[in-house]
């Protein structure tokens, strides 16, 4: 499965990687993930990366629970100085 980013459109429990320790946490409706390309294990958990975490969440809920998204990309910023107003 190659990266791609979704966004939450559900509330998911997913398993948060913390060492060598995992908890649960539940990601909100707009949180936005980005699988990190992996195939899912025999579990059907993939891995992914949100809010600076790495997290573990099924497929199943992704499929359920998300969908795809464009990453969010900062406006270009138009530079030609010929549409500047002139001083």
């Amino acid at each position: 499965m190659k990266d791609c980013v979704y966004r939450i459109s559900d509330p998911v429990t997913v398993v948060v990687e913390e060492g060598r320790q995992w908890r649960l946490k539940q990601l909100s409706v707009g949180s936005q993930i980005q699988t990190i390309g992996s195939n899912p294990d025999g579990s059907g958990l993939i891995r992914a990366r949100c809010e600076g975490e790495i997290i573990l969440i099924f497929t199943r809920d992704l499929q359920d629970c998300a969908h795809p998204a464009v990453p969010k990309t900062p406006r270009r910023q138009d530079t030609d100085a010929s549409t500047s107003p002139a001083a």
